[in-house]
């Protein structure tokens, strides 16, 4: 605590946020979510620190059962999905015997449906892994236009299977970014796997980038059925997807672009998209040059809302 009020008056004023671990004799320890801010100016220089606790014990105990939970049923079901896979592939290849042309058909639906399911669990892990904080950045130098090539080179296959045209825009070099190479490469990758699936035969996908004083912004464009207005401020919560009959056979998790707004706003950076209904989304990602200082921030999905707050308060 002593720590956590020296750093909120050494900070200009921005508020700082800790976990405290507290056990008292018999009790079983407890976590309390501390929020230190400086108060008073006196020649330039704060007074005093007020501090708010807020027990988040309960919480934090659903949080690690949560994560408990999907750990096992992940590993639960990719198991007899790899098997699943296995035997279709067996079957596909002939080594049991000759199969017929629709039979080879529902064989390859099985397939397909089984890929898509382990999709589904991996989508499922990977966002629990980013929200409870269980990974982090590594740092390093990133060249953009090099980065964009090898993620336009992996998606052409499925481009090509799709008959829609991918373009790459971006020179190389473009410029050069501190940051998590694997992790902006899946940023990328769920972009255009995003565009694939909204961009009918005979569309295209074109990737550009601009390099700015603060930042570099890459542009992933698409000629697909586009985003309504009124829905494009929430395409990027969890499990949140467009309700409309062009969109209803791509069903997924709806976490897709949740887990890429969270890298890029773990890189200091921001994603946002403009789009018309048949005409096309375009999905722009703005990354600063230098990862931002670790500090501890503020999460206010976690903290209460005014409208939760008795009146008067």
């Amino acid at each position: 605590m002593a720590e956590l009020c020296r750093s909120a008056l050494t900070c200009a004023g921005d508020p700082q946020i800790a976990e405290l671990r507290v056990r008292q004799a018999g009790e079983r320890e407890r976590t309390y979510q501390a929020l230190a801010t400086a108060v008073g100016r006196d020649n330039g220089t704060p007074w005093g620190v007020v501090t708010v606790m807020r027990d988040i014990t309960t919480q934090k105990e659903l949080e690690r059962l949560k994560s408990n939970f999907l750990s096992v049923i992940s590993h639960e079901l990719r198991t007899p999905l790899h098997s699943i896979g296995g035997f279709v592939d067996v079957i596909l290849m002939g080594k049991t015997g000759p199969i017929n042309e629709l039979q080879r058909d529902f064989l390859e639906t099985v397939k397909e449906q089984a890929h898509h399911l382990y999709q589904l669990i991996e989508d499922l892990l990977e966002f629990n892994r980013l929200e409870s904080g269980q990974f982090q950045l590594s740092p390093a130098p990133v060249e953009i236009g090099t980065l964009i090539k090898e993620v336009v080179e992996a998606m052409f296959p499925v481009a090509d299977e799709r008959k829609v045209r991918l373009v790459n825009r971006v020179s190389v070099p473009t410029a050069t970014v501190e940051g998590d190479r694997k992790r902006l490469r899946q940023v990328f990758i769920n972009l255009v796997d995003n565009a694939l699936k909204f961009t009918p035969a005979g569309g295209s996908i074109t990737l550009q980038a601009s390099a700015g004083a603060q930042e570099v912004v890459v542009s992933v464009q698409d000629t697909g059925i586009g985003i309504p207005e009124e829905e494009q401020a929430r395409i990027f919560e969890r499990f949140y997807q467009v309700d409309s009959g062009l969109t209803r056979e791509h069903r997924g998790t709806g976490l897709g672009l949740a887990i890429v707004k969270h890298i890029v706003e773990q890189h200091g950076g921001r994603i946002w998209v403009e789009s018309r209904v048949n005409e096309g989304s375009t999905f722009f990602v703005g990354l600063p040059y230098a990862l931002p200082k670790e500090q501890l921030t503020v999460d206010l999905a976690r903290l209460p809302s005014p409208r939760d707050l008795p009146p008067g308060n």
